[in-house]
């Protein structure tokens, strides 16, 4: 069960993660873009460039829509039950993340 949800489970971490980074930067442009308000061309298309390596939206909020914290945390469980300790730290770094955030 774990592997079927495994890349839709590490979308949900990364976009988070970058969504996060991105209003941190976001605040970080709009700084140097007022500093530097002549020349402020480079500067927005370096932003425009890191915003495009991001993970699409779509993605990872389909990926919140088929996996939903419910079987985020009965995958979570079943992992600690059987023992699988690799599985299970992947499964808790990524949920700690969605709780966080929500």
């Amino acid at each position: 069960m774990f592997e079927s949800v495994k890349t839709e489970i590490n979308n949900i971490k990364t976009g988070i993660l970058e969504l996060i980074e991105k209003k941190k930067r976001d605040i970080e442009k709009e700084k140097k873009i007022k500093e530097n308000f002549k020349n402020f061309q480079p500067i927005l298309d370096q932003y425009n460039q890191m915003d495009d390596n991001m993970i699409k939206h779509s993605v990872w909020r389909n990926a919140i829509k088929n996996v939903p914290i419910e079987l985020h945390v009965e995958l979570y469980k079943a992992c600690y039950d059987c023992k699988l300790w690799k599985e299970y730290l992947e499964l808790l770094e990524c949920l700690l993340i969605r709780i966080k955030y929500r």
